[in-house]
């Protein structure tokens, strides 16, 4: 028999009594329970306090350079506690903070600024040092060609008869392809542009793009914010005004589409698309929609939905909103218009029952 056989058929044996077997496994316990407790105190600190290390590299480079002498700033936020810690990163790349404290409701974030990008991400405190927070930055480019958009989704959400609104969600996910951040110049149409129907309102942006900053443009807004390598989803809802029961939607690819998706509750509308397209029903919470998936556009093509059978509002309801356009001198003249009318016509009835 080998020696590799013989060993696989050793077992562990305690010698002796019950009370030594229980003895001796009660002290294999506690020096495992101690060797973990030593374990995990040189992981977050003999005070129970934690700490957070990474590296900092270029991601523009092959190699992922590392980047030294590079600000690297703490964050902790939360009820009634903000404030950030700056370390430098070593001729490895490395930084670290430490003597932390794991506070409830308090959040922790790193941020690093390279040649005028701020880059960041959250950081779980339980498990920095298992995964220690790397952060990659990039050089920067101003070649506005580097965006496209990987894909756009359309969600005709709603339709308020009253008021003859439609409300609208868009998701569309910014792609960088290069290995450089964008960077928008001075001139306004460098920033990233979204289309928009003419009249909309009520506009909500949601990014995980930082320093983001909004602006209205011609046709749509556009956001200041830089985008860094790879894919980035915004989130915006809208709404705008049709007048007629049926409304031709238009939209501008600027940075044309790999596939652009619409959706829209059949009980509220009907939608005829531009292009011949097959659709399916889909269930989102307790709704069904329609889904139908256009495809690829090219830049600066225009993709076009006709929404046909959308509801008015009633007679009560055109007048309401047209005392809601009206300035305020002009409410009391029109309150007194509304009364006239319904009153009068009741005081000349009863004049004339009375006079018969």
């Amino acid at each position: 028999m080998s020696e590799h056989s013989s060993l696989r058929n050793v077992s562990l044996h305690v010698p002796g009594s019950g009370y030594a077997r229980l003895v001796m496994c009660y002290l294999v316990g506690v020096v495992g329970v101690l060797f973990i407790s030593i374990l995990f105190l040189e992981r977050i600190g003999g005070d129970g306090s934690y700490s957070i290390e990474g590296h900092v590299r270029n991601g523009s480079d092959n190699t992922g350079r590392i980047l030294s002498g590079i600000e690297v700033t703490l964050h902790e936020v939360g009820l009634g506690t903000e404030g950030s810690t700056v370390a430098l990163t070593d001729e490895g790349g490395h930084y670290r903070f430490d003597n932390l404290q794991l506070l409830p409701g308090v959040a922790y974030g790193i941020s690093v600024e390279y040649e005028g990008v701020m880059y960041g991400q959250d950081v779980e405190l339980e498990t920095a040092l298992d995964d220690p927070v790397e952060m990659t930055v990039f050089d920067v480019t101003d070649e506005i060609d580097v965006i496209s958009f990987d894909s756009i989704s359309v969600l005709f959400a709603e339709v308020d008869a009253r008021s003859q609104t439609v409300s609208v969600l868009e998701s569309v996910v910014v792609e960088n392809q290069s290995d450089k951040t964008y960077v928008p110049g001075r001139d306004p149409m460098s920033i990233v542009r979204f289309s928009l129907p003419p009249g909309a309102t009520d506009l909500s942006v949601s990014t995980d793009l930082l320093r983001t900053d909004v602006f209205q443009v011609d046709v749509g807004f556009g956001i200041t914010s830089s985008v860094p390598p790879g894919k980035h989803e915004i989130l915006y809802s809208y709404s705008f005004p049709y007048e007629d029961t049926s409304y031709r939607f238009e939209k501008r690819m600027i940075y044309g589409s790999d596939n652009l998706r619409v959706m829209w509750d059949s009980d509220l509308f009907d939608l005829v698309l531009q292009s011949q397209s097959n659709s399916e029903s889909v269930e989102l919470g307790s709704r069904s929609y329609e889904l139908s998936e256009i495809g690829a556009l090219d830049r600066g093509a225009q993709a076009e939905f006709n929404l046909l059978n959308l509801p008015e509002a009633s007679t009560s309801d055109r007048f309401g909103n047209y005392l809601s356009t009206l300035p305020v001198q002009y409410l009391p003249p029109a309150v007194v218009a509304i009364v006239l009318l319904g009153v009068v016509p009741v005081i000349i009835f009863a004049r004339r029952r009375k006079a018969g």
